[in-house]
């Protein structure tokens, strides 16, 4: 599949369409990367799933780099707090925070998704992300109407944010499956508040399942498998 360039909703995005696809999976990328930053793994996917469309959007802010290799994010990260927490050699702990800018991350995708829907290429679509982008694809899973309900959620490298608040919207909303993975030696998102995301997602019904693999902040080839 070649990789063409579309503006959907307000976000650019790369885009690979499938010929026959009646399914598309939407990637949000990590803090610092772009869209470009997926595609290797769509490669790597692609030849098991034929029929399968995948849309990856770019974030909403621009950290500069350089032309052709652009660094994006979703929403700002306080580099000063990230980087205090590793050398006491602990994990930042933001499990009742909201991060500011995540509110606008997710209404910009939510618009998107309504326009990715509006196209009619697609029966079902699933969303999920990479670290930030995961964040910001298990939010916008629980804050949608059944209209953009995603048929599912893919969670890399993701981690737990204002829990009260995602564990009520959890169980309103209908459960659907989910994938997620995580490194238990990540060296930036706890691999324990993963589990406790896994946890919660399940105990409000939805089914899937937490993949440990050992490594770091990243997507193994044996999660690709």
């Amino acid at each position: 599949m070649n990789v063409t360039e579309e503006t959907i909703g307000s976000l650019n995005c790369k885009c690979m369409f499938a010929p026959h696809a009646t399914m598309g999976v939407a990637l949000w990328h990590g803090y610092g990367a772009n869209a470009n930053d997926l595609v290797s793994l769509v490669r790597e996917l692609q030849p098991g799933l034929p029929d399968v469309s995948w849309i990856l959007p770019e974030g909403i802010l621009d950290l500069g780099g350089f032309p052709g290799n652009a660094a994006r994010a979703w929403f700002p990260v306080d580099h000063s707090a990230v980087e205090q927490a590793m050398a006491r050699g602990e994990y930042r702990d933001r499990r009742h925070v909201t991060p500011d800018g995540l509110g606008e991350a997710a209404e910009r995708s939510r618009v998107f998704l309504e326009a990715l829907v509006h196209t009619g290429r697609f029966d079902r679509i699933i969303i999920g992300g990479f670290s930030q982008g995961a964040m910001v694809a298990t939010e916008l899973a629980l804050n949608l109407t059944a209209r953009l309900r995603p048929a599912g959620l893919i969670v890399l490298s993701g981690t737990l944010l204002h829990m009260n608040q995602w564990a009520q919207q959890m169980r309103q909303q209908p459960a659907r499956p989910f994938f997620q993975s995580h490194g238990r030696h990540d060296p930036l998102l706890n691999p324990a508040h993963a589990r406790e995301l896994h946890s919660l997602l399940q105990g409000a019904g939805w089914a899937g399942e937490l993949l440990e693999f050992a490594g770091g902040h990243e997507i193994p080839p044996s999660i690709v498998k």
